[in-house]
């Protein structure tokens, strides 16, 4: 509606819903499920970088080097081979092999074995980085800052866009849609992809906001565009009208990443009035005094 609730001062990493509806949040303290408000701490040392789900609902989560099954109220964890030290993002295949996968490192898992991944033979030879995995219409792709390449067949691609200087920023992970699609984001642009042929782009100039960069860009269940920018918070119809805007001063600060689940909040009648103040200026400082 049209209230703004802080629900923690910790750094998120990641966020998901489960297949049953609950929400998983993993932020520097560990692993939470929310509801009602209130934010409730899952199993124990359940600290990690990204989550994702098994076919059967299974909950993993990846941090540096290794992955983790919650099992009961318990964390099983499993280290990646050494090479993989510094992996993060988790993604699950349809078949329930488990990867993990850094930004030139990709290890997997099939039951309690462990194997790297040929990331050279998998990408090409051309410089990239991979951004993350993601499970694009029930398929995970490894996302890279040029392309998204199935991991199931090693040859399936997802078409993107070009973009700024031939990369793509993702926001450090991949976001689905509600609808199970890709979405991303250059500079300039906001993209969304599936496995259906062109992706869907929209550019920095639709979003009625006086902005230079895009910083974040997630899709709700009823196909609105929420776009973070360096200029506020944009908010966009399916057919890319502007239905609201949130310009800087009117959220407590810029946006990095944005998580949207199911159809998405009811959108207040207008944005929250900007913060106002004086600035005093000094010979080698700028001074906001509330």
């Amino acid at each position: 509606g049209d209230k703004l609730e802080q629900i923690s001062d910790l750094g998120v990493e990641d966020a998901k819903l489960a297949p049953d509806g609950t929400l998983y949040i993993a932020d520097y303290s560990g692993m939470h499920t929310y509801a009602g408000g209130k934010l409730t701490s899952v199993g124990k040392e359940g600290r990690g970088s990204s989550i994702a789900f098994g076919p059967k609902g299974e909950l993993w989560i990846g941090s540096y080097g290794s992955v983790s099954q919650l099992v009961g109220d318990n964390w099983v964890e499993s280290k990646a081979p050494e090479d993989c030290g510094t992996c993060s993002h988790v993604g699950v295949d349809s078949k329930g092999t488990v990867y993990l996968a850094g930004v030139d490192k990709i290890a997997a898992k099939t039951g309690d074995k462990w194997e790297m991944v040929d990331v050279p033979k998998l990408i090409g030879s051309e410089p990239q980085t991979i951004e993350g995995l993601a499970a694009v219409g029930g398929t995970l792709y490894a996302v890279t800052s040029q392309q998204a390449i199935s991991l199931e067949d090693q040859k399936t691609k997802l078409q993107l866009p070009a973009g700024d200087y031939g990369y793509l920023s993702l926001s450090n992970m991949p976001v689905l849609t509600p609808t199970g699609e890709l979405a991303g984001h250059t500079y300039s642009q906001c993209f969304i992809a599936s496995a259906k042929g062109a992706p869907v782009e929209h550019g920095i100039t639709d979003l009625g906001l006086t902005a230079s960069s895009i910083s974040a860009f997630a899709v709700d269940g009823q196909g609105r565009r929420w776009v973070g920018t360096n200029g506020g918070l944009a908010v966009l119809s399916k057919d890319n009208k502007a239905l609201l805007t949130f310009p800087p001063g009117s959220l407590p600060s810029g946006v990095d990443a944005i998580y949207l689940f199911g159809k998405g909040p009811e959108l207040p009648a207008k944005a929250q009035d900007v913060v106002k103040g004086a600035v005093l200026a000094f010979n080698d400082a700028v001074v906001l005094q509330a």
